[in-house]
């Protein structure tokens, strides 16, 4: 995402995810990657009791 997308920021964070990797964007500048581990997110489902 665009280093300056608060939006998108906030909602990765909110589930869960994490900054793994931040490069250079010859369009935006600088743009970062947020992931999850599968195992991290099956934590947050077992703790949260949500069923999808």
């Amino acid at each position: 995402m665009k280093y300056t997308n608060e939006a998108s920021y906030q909602t990765a964070l909110a589930n869960g995810m994490r900054k793994v990797k931040e490069y250079p964007d010859k369009k935006n500048g600088i743009s970062y990657a947020y992931a999850i581990t599968r195992s991290e997110w099956e934590e947050i489902r077992r703790d949260h009791h949500v069923d999808y």
